[in-house]
């Protein structure tokens, strides 16, 4: 699986470690307005750095988005990347507003994505948010309809 990261800053370092370390993931490339941000961690894991959000959702070979920006901020990049075409996994919390999330939802609906939101972050908890195997979970459409869930550690 090959992920990309949008936000370079703290939670996209957290981003990088979780994808790194899960069997059969692949840090690709990594998207922030600040373009030596975004170089420093795509260099650090050898990935590609981008500052164009357009061209980074363009590469045909990311397949999932990770969105570590602020709360409140996650709606325009998950949207985008939903509307791209790619998979979300957005940093908690989803968004800020039922309404906002609603957005969300409707945009994994209708381009046939799926959007899920990290509620609990240790580890590689990050990319594996049901204990199993995130690739796996997709591929078998096992999250389709999934609106909530939880999980304790």
């Amino acid at each position: 699986m090959k992920f990309g990261i949008i936000g370079a800053g703290m939670i996209g370092h957290f981003h990088a470690k979780a994808i790194t370390a899960m069997t059969g993931g692949e840090l690709h490339s990594v998207f922030d307005l600040r373009a030596e941000a975004a170089e420093k961690l795509a260099e650090e894991y050898g990935a590609k750095a981008f500052s164009d959000m357009d061209a980074f959702l363009a590469d045909p070979e990311l397949e999932i988005v990770t969105v570590g920006t602020p709360s409140g901020a996650h709606l325009d990049p998950s949207l985008a990347a939903l509307n791209a075409g790619k998979h979300v996994v957005c940093e908690k919390p989803l968004e800020i507003t039922t309404e906002r999330i609603d957005q969300l939802i409707a945009a994994a609906e209708k381009d046939g994505g799926e959007c899920l939101a990290v509620l609990l972050c240790g580890g590689d908890q990050l990319v594996d948010p049901l204990g199993g195997d995130l690739k796996g979970l997709l591929a078998d459409d096992v999250l389709a309809g999934v609106e909530r869930g939880e999980r304790g550690v």
